[in-house]
């Protein structure tokens, strides 16, 4: 009975998924992401503030995040989804290109 005990007390449900938590391999999957991370913001910083035509495409998208109300009497709950949807979209660009200059 007491081989029992401790075979119970030394089982982990979390083992049956397959996820490795080795502290170490933690650190790597997490400096990999931060590197995915940078890499993406530099090129969305490449695209869309460094070429004119970036540049052009990201001023007329600005101008219909402003323009483009977010909802109007009659739409349907999807529509709005889709409309902000699109302004968080090219909310993230211009953050994003902020964020890389400011590094």
């Amino acid at each position: 009975m007491g081989n029992k005990r401790n075979q119970a007390s030394q089982y982990n449900p979390f083992d049956e998924l397959g996820i490795n938590l080795d502290p170490e391999e933690i650190k790597r999957q997490q400096a990999k992401q931060t590197e995915l991370h940078e890499r993406l913001d530099r090129l969305i910083h490449q695209t869309f503030a460094q070429t004119d035509s970036g540049v052009e495409l990201l001023a007329l998208w600005n101008e219909s995040l402003q323009i483009t109300p977010g909802a109007v009497p009659g739409m349907k709950i999807l529509e709005v989804g889709i409309i902000e949807g699109k302004k968080a979209f090219i909310r993230n660009i211009i953050l994003t290109i902020r964020k890389v200059e400011d590094e």
